[in-house]
């Protein structure tokens, strides 16, 4: 197995699908150096508009998954089972060196409460210096790891 920490190149490509049923996320590297990983990114933003450059030591770890300290509960009183495969709502939320998950929540209102209610989410504020964006992902979520397709232009 590779060792990824152990590697001088952690400069990966975040990118965001969005689909119908579900999003996907992925991350295309690693690059020798953050500007390649631009470099590259830029070039794909026709095919994949939605992309970030992370700084990551392992992406293939699996992110640390928050549950909503609030959930809505279904109709008789009882919390909605989460199976594998069935699809949640997410928020992924994103610094340069990490990536999280808070959810599954059961519904866009869940998610919309939890967004504007201030004491339920003392580690995350959407108005502060996180990248974030709502998804609709497998549960459990786990992201890919791919090579880049092709290799970023030198523009020096």
């Amino acid at each position: 197995m590779l060792n990824w920490s152990a590697l001088p190149m952690t400069y990966h490509v975040m990118i965001l699908d969005y689909g119908c049923t579900r999003d996907i996320w992925l991350f295309v590297g690693p690059f020798n150096t953050e500007e390649d990983a631009w470099d590259w990114g830029q070039q794909q933003d026709v095919v994949h508009p939605s992309w970030r450059v992370l700084d990551l030591g392992d992406p293939t770890a699996q992110p640390q998954v928050s549950s909503p300290t609030k959930r809505t509960r279904t109709k008789g009183g009882t919390m909605r089972p989460w199976l594998a495969g069935q699809s949640g709502i997410y928020i992924l939320y994103w610094r340069t060196t990490s990536y999280h998950l808070i959810g599954p929540f059961n519904d866009d209102g869940q998610l919309t409460e939890f967004l504007t209610w201030d004491d339920v989410r003392p580690y995350f504020d959407p108005r502060g210096d996180y990248g974030w964006v709502v998804l609709r992902l497998d549960v459990p979520p786990s992201p890919q790891v791919v090579a880049p397709t092709r290799a970023a232009l030198y523009l020096g």
